[in-house]
């Protein structure tokens, strides 16, 4: 058995955490050496991801579209302003593909538009139906925080504070969009599955290394494609002095399959920290595990950056808007009620606790308990009266899959009323009034005590309406900001079909 050192994959801050030690080992067995004690930097580092255990591939399309903010297209038009007394210059279509600056002697164009100047604190939306596929700081506050030294180009070029979502279109087609100089209050993580016209996030200020160091607005861009794109190389190998390439060839859910070429025996691979990454063969091919997916993207490094020599892959983020009519019939907003922060602990695969229930709204006798719904696929509804969107959002999609369901008993949908401010707004009385407004006939809890927090959170509730599936098993299968009811059926449909499978 010998330990080989892997070639580092290009420079990014999120592939610092794939800082690996090869393990050869036979096609019959895998085996793993002992991982040496993890660096304090490198082990703060590890914990900024919290990377979901999927890698999530199966969202609702995108149909309806949204403005990135509520003043984007005003601003795209208007090119000048004035800022405390003082007249500032804007670029015409938030300065898409314009020239801005120069270095070694190469003209730099602008790959986004810039949106919102000195509205800090104002919402940014996304855009459409996708998946978070990273949210992070800036590289400068990173090294800022974790005693890094990472390298970072000199001047205002770091983002700050960014997410990136990924898009789906109904014909499967891919692009990802792009909210640059955000505030510290994001509101979403990786894997989080979002709708058009939710709240993300909103603008930084210009102070310390929040929004990269740049007067306050919102860089928004759109590129073509996956985060990830199927034939991307991945990493190198290098074993028994030959180097083997790592390609993707299909991103799963769980697994994903890649190619490995020249082929090699089975292969695990040990970070400083612990975690392993085991390549098993499968025909022509190989399966890894998906969750490292979320550290080794497609679109990183320069071309992360807002600007470049050319702008290729990218599109005019005001035209795409337009066209999709996001100024004409823009999607409902989705104002969500923050619950508990991001560094909540990811609880996807976890078996389901039971709900800590004060009393039912309804119904008041024989109400179900989940530990007696084992066989079943159950759907929690959590909301509050005093969130704006639960009473848009939230109600109508529980009323929604509570009547398609009604009549299915191999699926119980609960609507879980979760009160954390304004508690009179917040009273059963109150709740109750609510619940019967909008004519819910499926059982509804509320969690009133002093255990509600921790209730919550054991679910990975961070935020109102949210949704949590719990499949047959009794494990928490999805657990997301709420989505159209559509996509919560799809996935309960799945749910269905693989505990049939199951029996």
């Amino acid at each position: 058995m010998r330990t080989i050192q892997s070639r580092p994959t290009p420079r990014s801050v999120l592939r610092l955490l794939l800082t690996l030690c090869v393990v050869h080992a036979s096609s019959a067995s895998t085996a793993a050496v002992e991982p040496s004690k993890p660096k304090p930097d490198q082990k703060a580092l590890a914990s900024l991801g919290n990377y979901p255990v999927r890698y999530v591939v199966d969202y609702p399309a995108a149909d309806r579209f949204s403005p990135p903010i509520a003043t984007a297209f005003h601003d795209a038009v208007n090119t000048e302003f004035v800022h405390k007394g003082k007249r500032e210059r804007a670029h015409p279509n938030g300065g898409y593909a314009v020239a801005m600056m120069e270095r070694n002697g190469v003209s730099l164009l602008h790959t986004g538009a810039d949106l919102g100047w000195f509205r800090v604190g104002a919402p940014v939306f996304a855009i459409a139906d996708g998946v978070v596929r990273r949210s992070a700081p800036g590289l400068k506050q990173i090294n800022a925080e974790f005693n890094l030294k990472m390298q970072v180009p000199a001047g205002p070029v770091d983002y700050g504070n960014l997410i990136i979502i990924e898009h789906r279109t109904a014909e499967d087609d891919y692009f990802l969009t792009l909210y640059g100089h955000l505030g510290d209050d994001r509101l979403v993580r990786a894997g989080d599955v979002v709708t058009a016209g939710q709240v993300i996030g909103t603008i930084g200020r210009e102070a310390g290394n929040v929004n990269g160091r740049y007067k306050p607005h919102c860089h928004f861009a759109v590129h073509e494609g996956r985060w990830i794109e199927p034939g991307h190389r991945l990493m190198t190998l290098s074993v028994n002095g030959a180097e083997s390439v790592v390609r993707l060839e299909e991103p799963g859910e769980k697994e994903s399959r890649v190619s490995i070429t020249p082929t090699v025996p089975n292969i695990r691979l040990v970070n400083e920290s612990g975690q392993a990454i085991e390549f098993r063969r499968d025909g022509e091919s190989y399966l890894m595990p998906s969750s490292p997916l979320w550290t080794m993207a497609g679109l990183s490094g320069a071309r992360l950056a807002g600007y470049l020599p050319s702008v290729d892959g990218f599109r005019d983020p005001i035209r795409f808007l337009r066209d999709a009519g996001a100024d004409t019939s823009p999607a409902p907003t989705l104002q969500c009620t923050t619950i508990h922060p991001l560094s909540l602990p990811q609880v996807v695969d976890q078996p389901a606790p039971e709900l800590s229930v004060s009393e039912w709204l309804q119904p008041s006798e024989n109400p179900p308990e989940l530990t007696g719904l084992r066989g079943k696929v159950v759907c929690l509804v959590f909301f509050q009266t005093n969130c704006a969107g639960s009473v848009s959002h939230g109600l109508p999609a529980l009323r929604e899959l509570a009547d398609k369901y009604a009549s299915d008993d191999r699926v119980q949908v609960i609507g879980v009323h979760t009160p954390t401010r304004d508690f009179r707004r917040s009273a059963p009385t109150q709740a109750r009034k609510l619940v019967q407004s909008a004519r819910l006939t499926c059982p509804v809890a509320h969690l009133g005590d002093a255990r509600q927090p921790d209730d919550v959170a054991r679910f990975g509730v961070r935020a109102t309406p949210w949704v949590v599936l719990v499949d047959a098993r009794g494990t928490i299968d999805f657990s997301n900001w709420i989505i159209r009811p559509a996509g919560i059926v799809d996935r309960i449909d799945l749910l269905l079909r693989n505990a049939a499978e199951e029996q």
